[in-house]
């Protein structure tokens, strides 16, 4: 993600804080549903793209 962020014109401190945010925010997401125990890498790649959306 930082380097799509850094791509689009952010600098690499504002890609790698909007990044770790936004994983963040996509694992608290997953965790809602889940659970901590049950979360898997996939879970959050999955939900990365709806969670990106709602700040557009």
């Amino acid at each position: 993600m930082i380097s799509g962020f850094i791509a689009q014109g952010y600098s690499p401190l504002d890609a790698a804080n909007i990044s770790v945010y936004l994983h963040g925010l996509a694992g608290d997401e997953v965790a809602k549903k889940k659970g901590q125990v049950g979360m898997m890498a996939g879970d959050i790649l999955n939900i990365l793209p709806k969670v990106i959306n709602s700040f557009m």
